[in-house]
């Protein structure tokens, strides 16, 4: 059970309140860990059995007489109910006794115990004994029923379910006609047991029609066929989506849905309708061919247990005990297990045997393979993968070599395009250039040389100037030679002008003459 937590450790992780919410409302609903809940479950399924069984001692009230027919000797037994169906037969002297027997499971068990006493021959003290518990039956119901005895009457349903399923789907699948009259299987059947037990059983066999059905028979088999193939699937979904909860009760029984198994919808519920109408109208003759099919399969129950008694060693033969005349199916049952227990026996050395053999062929399987696969890689794997390296090398050996061919491309063109004219006459040119910008560079530097000179005479003659006393006011040193230059310079810019006046006089002088003579041509 899972611990409970605290309000206050819940609040305080929001994300982890919503996580416990739902693994304990949802997750662990259904699964009996609160006392209350698994109560309240319990007693809705003993409310549940104990309606069951009611309904089940209702119909067991209602007995019916039965003929009970033993041989005195050691042969088989016939029993005959009141519709005169045979169930067993006999060839030789007959003692007829009647008694009241419900109808149920444990009655058909005293009845087979008062059948095998008979058969050694106490005909009289099993007629007693047959009186005596049907006498001393009660038929009081419990009201309290455990959980065991509950889940014990669960798997006999599902049992019983799933035989009739079984067998609705071989009766579906088979060659015969669920509609077919089938009154040579019958006839066989009555022959067979009026042949008593002395002869072998016949294999089981498929049902048959008959050899003059029409074609809208065999169409309308066909259909039948069908519709007992769909209502089968459909009865198995049913089934199998569902496992026991009081809120949904289905087929008798109560079911609880699971959402990871397949559930039909309520439309697809009304598709089937047809269908179910069908097969409900066609239930007496489906259920005349499962029971034909039940005795078939019982009858090869008791052939393969004759065959099992007839091949049982002869050393074994005194251990067991001998198999019986008759060919009920809990007699066969009981044979088969305990032959199946002799085969067990039997079967360990051997398999034993049979385990060290194939362990031994599978370890030199083991080194077949391993040499196989060394023979691959030294013939074929082996050549291909050196055959694969040596092409790997070939290619990187042409790659080199197509590296260096293009770096001896590269300075072969580079020597042509370097000794070329025209690279050559830029090369010269060049060098022209550069020896020019080299006499004006000297040229520059000895006009700045100059320069200095001439600055510095300067300076020496402002310099003698100064000493004189004849500084020119507000002027540094050199201040009185560049004011001469100045006055001098400011002459000069005077007569330039005036004979920039003088030669503009003229070229206007120039220009009046030779506009003055331009008509004298025209004429």
């Amino acid at each position: 059970m899972i611990p409970p937590l605290s309000e206050a450790a819940l609040d305080a992780n929001p994300a982890f309140a919503r996580l416990w919410s739902y693994v304990t409302e949802e997750i662990l609903e259904d699964d009996g860990s609160r006392r209350i809940v698994n109560q309240e479950r319990t007693k809705e399924w003993r409310r549940a059995f104990a309606e069951k069984s009611g309904k089940r001692d209702a119909a067991r009230g209602r007995a019916r007489r039965r003929r009970v027919v033993a041989v005195v000797g050691g042969g088989s037994v016939r029993r005959v109910t009141d519709d005169d169906q045979e169930v067993q037969s006999d060839s030789r002297q007959e003692v007829e006794i009647e008694t009241d027997v419900e109808v149920d499971g444990t009655d058909e068990d005293e009845e087979d115990e008062a059948l095998s006493g008979s058969r050694d021959g106490s005909l009289m003290q099993n007629k007693e004994k047959e009186k005596k518990k049907t006498k001393t039956k009660t038929k009081t119901k419990k009201n309290d029923f455990s959980l065991e005895e509950m889940l014990h009457e669960t798997r006999v349903e599902k049992m019983r379910m799933q035989v009739l399923m079984d067998v609705l789907r071989d009766v579906a699948y088979s060659d015969a006609s669920p509609l077919g009259p089938g009154d040579s299987a019958e006839e066989e059947e009555n022959t067979t047991r009026s042949c008593g037990t002395t002869q072998p059983h016949p294999h089981p066999h498929p049902h048959t029609g008959t050899t003059n059905a029409t074609s809208s028979g065999n169409t309308n088999a066909k259909a039948v066929k069908d519709n007992l193939l769909v209502m089968t699937a459909y009865m198995d979904t049913e089934r199998r989506g569902s496992s026991g909860h009081p809120s949904r009760p289905q087929h008798g029984r109560y079911a609880h849905h699971d959402p990871s198994l397949p559930q039909l919808s309520r439309a697809e519920r009304e598709l089937l309708s047809e269908d179910t109408a069908v097969f409900r109208e066609n239930i007496p003759a489906i259920a005349k061919q499962v029971g034909r099919r039940l005795v078939e399969v019982e009858r090869g129950l008791g052939e393969m247990s004759r065959l099992l008694s007839a091949t049982t060693n002869t050393a074994n033969t005194t251990n067991t005990t001998p198999a019986p005349t008759s060919t009920a199916l809990v007699d066969s049952l009981r044979h088969c297990q305990h032959y199946r227990n002799l085969l067990r026996s039997s079967l360990s050395p051997r398999l034993g045997d049979l385990s060290t053999a194939l362990v031994r062929l599978l370890s030199l399987q083991r080194e077949q393979l391993s040499g196989a696969i060394r023979t691959l890689e030294a013939a074929k794997h082996g050549t291909v993968s050196r055959h694969a390296h040596a092409r790997t090398a070939f290619f990187a050996t042409v790659a080199r070599a197509m590296a260096l061919k293009t770096r001896l491309v590269l300075l072969e063109e580079r020597s042509r395009v370097e000794n070329s004219d025209a690279v050559k006459a830029k090369r010269a040119h060049a060098r022209e250039m550069m020896s020019q910008l080299d006499r004006e560079d000297r040229d520059v530097t000895a006009r700045i040389e100059d320069l200095k000179r001439i600055v510095s005479e300067y300076d020496a003659v402002d310099s003698q100037q100064t000493a004189a006393g004849d500084r020119v006011e507000g002027k540094g040193g050199g201040g009185g030679v560049m004011t001469r230059l100045g006055k001098r310079y400011g002459e000069i810019e005077e007569e330039m002008d005036i004979l920039r006046s003088d030669i503009e006089k003229l070229q206007l002088g120039q220009k009046t003459r030779w506009n003055g003579r331009k008509p004298e041509r025209d004429t």
